[in-house]
């Protein structure tokens, strides 16, 4: 979370893209083998991808993924980055979803919460004074996420959906579940990551 300006990964990518988003489906893609032959002997609506995303999605700019941009050769701010990799967690989840559909396999992304931990390491003094208002205690950081991913109430039509603190159901912003912004980011993304398959 707003890492030191210019880290990259080893590979080259802005840090937040690389980590965020194209790690997330690397592994993703490669697991997805497996998720598929589980989801046929698993009980119904048990086999789920989450994406961790985070409520910077509904603030990223619009529109979220900049393809002209992507990997920031031209300058945007540490908070863009970040906006524009957790909305691009939500994109995945809805394109995962439509990819998936009929194989058994949920994919959902969410929002877990405002939390204080050493993610806010690199933010200024201020920022972290004003984030440390709405924070929660960092115990209930799992609380989102174990609710997407365990819950019985999540089913085959919540594919796709969104989770926000502490386990609601809600709507994600509309123009990131997209079908067509959700395919071309995919593609994007699959194009990156062939030479580590």
């Amino acid at each position: 979370m707003v890492p030191p300006d210019g880290s990259k990964t080893v590979q080259g990518y802005e840090l937040q893209l690389g980590v965020n988003n194209l790690a997330h489906h690397l592994f993703t893609t490669l697991l997805t083998p497996t998720l598929k032959a589980t989801a046929q002997v698993a009980p119904r609506d048990t086999v789920r991808v989450v994406w961790v995303s985070s409520s910077a999605a509904d603030t990223a700019p619009n529109p979220a993924i900049d393809f002209s941009n992507i990997n920031y050769q031209r300058e945007e701010g540490l908070w863009a980055k970040y906006m524009r990799s957790k909305a691009g967690n939500v994109i995945q989840a809805a394109e995962y979803a439509r990819r998936t559909e009929g194989s058994g396999i949920l994919s959902l992304s969410l929002n877990p919460g405002n939390f204080v931990t050493n993610l806010q390491n690199n933010m200024p003094k201020w920022q972290l004074a004003m984030f440390k208002l709405i924070a929660h205690p960092p115990k209930n950081g799992a609380y989102t996420e174990l609710f997407a991913g365990l819950h019985p109430s999540i089913t085959e039509k919540d594919n796709g959906s969104w989770v926000s603190p502490f386990g609601k159901k809600e709507a994600a912003r509309k123009d990131l579940v997209e079908p067509d912004l959700g395919r071309k980011y995919w593609e994007w993304c699959e194009t990156q990551v062939r030479p580590y398959m």
